[in-house]
């Protein structure tokens, strides 16, 4: 997305409840809650200042609720939408590192394999198959210090054990993880 589109997302929010949702690429989202809130906000014009004293005073009141409601509706959507894609993006981004370094393994090229894990490990340093990655790269490298550092580090974030066979061969040994 253009960052002069995105720039508008939030101010285009504020003033047109879902017309964010829309910039963001929610367009079904967008309209269900622009329609919401314009036909509400009709609804409670209409009976605040067009026939007042036809509606009673709570259906303004609900009205007028129900309005703001969609209103910050609309807003907590807008926060949600932009989290989620945002999360997206991080998690095509792992992906891709992921992909380039075992690409680079394969390639037998250790090294730019590390160049590239690391960054991401220092991002998500929870992150176990990235530490998994880096630490295999680190091995075929040549780095046997900063590998076992980090297989160790596999070992500990490893609650489940996934990866015990991979600590063991890195450790050279065929004792209890």
């Amino acid at each position: 997305m253009s960052s002069a589109r995105s720039s508008w997302i939030w101010p285009a929010n504020l003033l047109v409840p879902g017309a964010g949702l829309v910039l963001a690429g929610r367009p079904w989202a967008g309209l269900i809650a622009g329609t919401l809130f314009s036909t509400i906000l009709a609804a409670a014009l209409t009976a605040v200042w067009v026939v007042p004293g036809e509606v009673p005073a709570t259906w303004k009141g609900l009205l007028i609720g129900f309005a703001g409601g969609t209103y910050v509706g609309a807003q907590i959507r807008q926060v949600r939408a932009l989290r989620e894609r945002a999360r997206q993006a991080l998690e095509r981004g792992r992906k891709a590192c992921l992909r380039d370094a075992i690409a680079a393994m394969h390639a037998q090229e250790p090294e730019r394999a590390v160049a590239l894990l690391e960054p991401a490990v220092t991002a998500r340093p929870g992150d176990l198959l990235l530490l998994v990655r880096l630490a295999q790269a680190l091995d075929a490298a040549g780095q046997q210090t900063e590998a076992s550092a980090m297989w160790e580090q596999v070992r500990a974030l490893d609650r489940h054990r996934v990866f015990r066979s991979d600590v063991r061969r890195a450790r050279g040994d065929s004792g209890p993880v």
